[in-house]
C-alpha cells in the first residue's frame, strides 16, 4: 500500500477557510515562514505550505497507527463542540465491533496541570469520584469528572505516542515536552511552533477546519490499519515461502 496517495486540494482549504489567520498585530515571528501575506489587516497563510504539512502529519500517523500506536486528543476550546467530536472519536466502531484503540484518551475543558507527570495521583483520585454516586460529590469533585473524563476512561500507562493539540495550549505542551512526547497540531499566526515537533500552519478556530482534521484523522487511521494488516500478510507470506523451500 502507498503511504503517500493523500490528495488535498487548494480549493478544499480555501473553502473551509483553513489559510485564515489572526490579525496582523498578533502574528508571532515564529510563523513568519508560513505566511504568503495579508488582506485586510488579516494573516494569510500560504496554501501550499500548509498542504506539504499536512502530507508530513498524514505519513507520520500512518506509521503510529500501523504499528498500534496511540494518539492523546487535547483542546480547551471553548467556542467549538471538542467535546463532542472527542467523545465520538473515542467510541468510533471499527469493521471488528471494536472500540478506538489508538486514541489514549482526551481533554476536552481545561488543562489540569501535572496530569501525566502526576498521572497514578490523578488515577487514584479518579478512581475514588466514580466509586461515589454523583448527586453526592461535591463541586470540585464533579468538576475533576468533566474535566478528566476522557482520561478516566482509558486504563493505558500514563504516556502516549504523540499528542495532538487542537489550539494552543503553553501548559499541555510543556507537559507532554516534560515527557519527550512529541505534540503537533494546527498552528495559528499567533502560536509559538517551538513546542512542537510538527506543526500545520492555518486557522485553528474553525468548525470546518475542525471537521476537516477530524475527518483527516479518520483516514490516517483507516490507512494505518490497512498498512498494518497488509504488513502482517506479506509477513506471513514470506514465512510460509520459507517454509516450503527448506
Amino acid at each position: 500500500m502507498e503511504k503517500n496517495n493523500l490528495i488535498i486540494t487548494t480549493e478544499q482549504l480555501l473553502k473551509i477557510r483553513f489559510h485564515l489567520g489572526h490579525k496582523k498585530n498578533k502574528l508571532n515571528t515564529s510563523m513568519i515562514p508560513f505566511i504568503y501575506g495579508f488582506r485586510h489587516n488579516i494573516t494569510i497563510f500560504h496554501l501550499e505550505k500548509i498542504i506539504f504539512s499536512l502530507k508530513i502529519i498524514y505519513k507520520a500517523l500512518i506509521e503510529i497507527f500501523a504499528k498500534r500506536g496511540t494518539i492523546f486528543l487535547a483542546s480547551t476550546q471553548k467556542d467549538l463542540p471538542i467535546y463532542d467530536y472527542f467523545k465520538n472519536f473515542m467510541n468510533i466502531k471499527n469493521n471488528d465491533d471494536e472500540s478506538n484503540i489508538y486514541i489514549h484518551g482526551y481533554i476536552a475543558y481545561k488543562w489540569i496541570n501535572g496530569i501525566f507527570t502526576n498521572y497514578f495521583f490523578y488515577r487514584k483520585l479518579m478512581d475514588q469520584i466514580v466509586s461515589v454516586e454523583k448527586e453526592l460529590l461535591n463541586s470540585r469533585d464533579k468538576k475533576y469528572l468533566k474535566y478528566l473524563e476522557g482520561v478516566q476512561q482509558r486504563n493505558y500507562f500514563p504516556n502516549p505516542d504523540l499528542a495532538v493539540l487542537f489550539g494552543y495550549n503553553v501548559d499541555a505542551c510543556k507537559e507532554f515536552n516534560l515527557l519527550s512526547v512529541p505534540v503537533i497540531g494546527v498552528l495559528d499566526s499567533n502560536a509559538t511552533k517551538e513546542s512542537y515537533i510538527y506543526g500545520i500552519p492555518g486557522n485553528d478556530d474553525s468548525y470546518e477546519v475542525l471537521q476537516f482534521f477530524f475527518e483527516f484523522i479518520k483516514q490516517t487511521e483507516r490507512a494505518g490499519r490497512l498498512y498494518e494488516k497488509n504488513e502482517f500478510y506479506m509477513l506471513c507470506l514470506a514465512k510460509a515461502k520459507s517454509k516450503v523451500f527448506e
